[in-house]
């Protein structure tokens, strides 16, 4: 046996070790969130017009999906029932997924 195979290194020790970004619709959620985005929505949130879903993207480290969707939804106020989502994603990570929420508002999410 002196010339078993060893393996060596660490794998996966914290979650910004492993990245996690959605693709829809030709599309990446990304993490990273720029000055220029804040300002491109606070202005959407101006000018809202009705739409029965708002879609935004929910970025998260070390929580699971549901737990971040359910400190939300007490945050605003509304039903865990009114959120869309296309599955879940890590825990132990850093995740970027698109969220609907049925009847939402910018303005809510940006309080």
């Amino acid at each position: 046996m002196a010339n078993a195979f060893k393996l060596a290194g660490k794998i996966r020790t914290t979650p910004s070790d492993f990245i996690v970004e959605e693709i829809w619709d030709n599309r990446i959620c990304k993490i990273g969130y720029s000055s220029f985005n804040r300002v491109k929505d606070r202005l959407a949130a101006k000018l809202q017009i009705s739409d029965r879903y708002l879609h935004f993207t929910l970025v998260k480290e070390n929580w699971d999906t549901i737990r971040a969707l359910n400190y939300i939804r007490k945050k605003i106020g509304v039903s865990l029932k009114r959120f869309g989502i296309s599955g879940m994603k890590d825990k132990q990570a850093i995740t970027a997924q698109r969220v609907s929420l049925w009847k939402g508002t910018i303005k809510d999410m940006i309080r």
